[in-house]
């Protein structure tokens, strides 16, 4: 399972690129004023994990990190 927190300390102009490299599609934009945006993770229970979306931002800003592992989280049933 994981924990998706995106970096605003280092994503302060998204470039846009994790919300078209996301196999899940779970990043969006959302407008904070006239000119700025943020992205938002909107379905986070559908990552998986592939951290594509930290690859490919230009600003290095980290998203996802494990919470519990496929093991725990199989195990806990």
């Amino acid at each position: 399972m994981f924990e998706i927190k995106v970096d605003y300390e280092k994503c302060t102009k998204p470039s846009g690129k994790c919300l078209k490299i996301c196999p899940a599609m779970l990043f969006g934009l959302l407008r904070t004023n006239e000119e700025d945006f943020m992205v938002v993770p909107h379905f986070k229970e559908l990552c998986i994990g592939c951290r594509e979306c930290e690859e490919h931002c230009p600003n290095g800003a980290r998203c996802c990190s494990v919470v519990r592992s496929l093991w725990e989280e199989l195990n806990s049933y």
